[in-house]
């Protein structure tokens, strides 16, 4: 018998091909159904069995295992930029005083080559309210036959100050729609470029105190434009007086 040996273990996909030999004619190969509980996978334990007619047989059992685990296909980083097209500048600082956090939802999901998709967690979970700064998003997920997993990507909320990342262009969320960057993998560069506008998002704006400051420099802006308003009103021309003779 060529290719395995008894008690053995090969991983799933690598099993060497079995063979049989003998000088005193052709045997016949006999290999198992696979056994264990794994085994609609084809993972657990195996035996080849070379026979030849009138004179006997040879075997060999062996372990299948596997031993990878799944691949992640997960969004590239995303990057949320409040309020970045809002022309006036005083309305850009009060959108980002206003941006506390930010809803942003994701696609993530797992693969596992032996035992097909498997199950996956990511925490913050899709759906989650994101702070401003960046927050990493760790993916884990374990295949059928035991392997353990992980992936991460970045969750980044700019807080509405109109900056943006180098790189490529990212889109503003005052509508409720966050733009994220392409999937791992895909080649498209990676975590700078804001791609399809798959992922939705909301503001959610300060209450308390922020509102209070806002209120106050809304209040602040409109007592200037009033004082402006009424300083030209009150501005008038002054003729010479003619002169007496």
């Amino acid at each position: 018998m060529t290719g395995v040996t008894g008690g053995a273990t090969y991983e799933h996909g690598s099993v060497p091909v079995v063979g049989c030999l003998s000088n005193a004619g052709t045997p016949t190969l006999t290999l198992s159904a696979i056994t264990g509980p794994f085994a609609e996978y084809g993972v657990g334990t195996q035996t080849a069995t070379c026979t030849l007619a009138g004179i006997g047989s040879a075997f060999a059992t062996y372990t299948i295992v596997d031993t990878t685990a799944p691949e992640f296909d997960l969004p590239d980083d995303i990057v949320v930029n409040p309020g970045r097209n809002t022309a006036s500048a005083v309305a850009r600082a009060i959108v980002a005083m206003q941006v506390a956090s930010v809803g942003v939802t994701y696609t993530a999901s797992a693969t596992d080559a032996v035992s097909g998709p498997a199950p996956i967690t990511c925490t913050p979970p899709s759906g989650s309210i994101f702070p401003v700064g960046t927050t990493i998003v760790t993916c884990t997920a374990t295949d059928l036959v035991g392997n353990p997993g992980s992936g991460t990507f970045t969750v980044t909320v700019l807080g509405g100050t109109g900056g943006r990342p180098s790189g490529g262009d990212d889109d503003e969320v005052l509508g409720g729609v966050i733009s994220r960057g392409s999937p791992k993998g895909s080649g498209d560069g990676g975590g700078d470029v804001l791609a399809a506008p798959k992922v939705k998002g909301s503001l959610l704006p300060f209450t308390g105190s922020a509102a209070l400051v806002t209120f106050l420099l809304i209040g602040l802006l409109l007592i200037a434009t009033g004082i402006g308003s009424a300083t030209t009103s009150r501005r008038r021309r002054v003729e010479p007086r003619d002169r007496l003779l």
